[in-house]
């Protein structure tokens, strides 16, 4: 049974995310890494990794924002769903680079439609998503090291600026996931 969005959320206890969409842990190691075996981005101890359940209706999107770590996506249920990724800065010095511009991947259950199961946002990137058609989509996301709230964050009003400047082929797309 694939159930309806309000089933899912009900079965999965989701909250409203603070990014948009609804959001529920999945699981989290119960050993941690300490931050100074991390990348310096990090700073704190982590969990090994963790993971979370996500689920986007129609109407709704993911809200621009970065993480620390790659995020990894894998598709469940339900409409297509589209992750765009900007760069920051790309510097191809930096050890973080691994966007040099904008991306986009859309999760779904149809390879010849170029849909796939599984994707990633990568560390240090702008990414929001937004569904592909009506409906609503269930996706899980890894995080390695697992996730503490300081790794996530919200793009300034110059940031989004940036972005529009840098992407302005983008730019009611960057300015639609900024606004949620």
């Amino acid at each position: 049974m694939t159930g309806s969005a309000e089933d899912w959320i009900k079965r999965l206890d989701m909250s409203p995310a603070s990014v948009g969409g609804w959001f529920a842990p999945a699981l989290v190691s119960n050993e941690d890494i300490a931050g100074s075996a991390l990348p310096p981005r990090f700073g704190v101890d982590h969990p090994l990794y963790s993971s979370n359940w996500y689920l986007l209706q129609a109407g709704e999107v993911l809200q621009l924002h970065a993480l620390k770590q790659d995020e990894l996506w894998f598709f469940h249920v339900g409409t297509p769903i589209s992750l765009h990724v900007f760069s920051q800065d790309p510097d191809p010095s930096d050890p973080g680079y691994s966007v040099a511009g904008y991306s986009e991947a859309v999760f779904g259950p149809d390879p010849e439609a170029g849909e796939t199961l599984q994707g990633v946002a990568p560390h240090s990137t702008w990414f929001g998503a937004e569904l592909a058609g009506p409906g609503f989509a269930l996706v899980s996301c890894s995080l390695s090291p697992g996730y503490e709230r300081s790794d996530s964050e919200k793009p300034t009003r110059e940031d989004i600026e940036a972005l529009v400047s840098r992407f302005p082929e983008h730019a009611a797309l960057i300015l639609r996931l900024a606004a949620g």
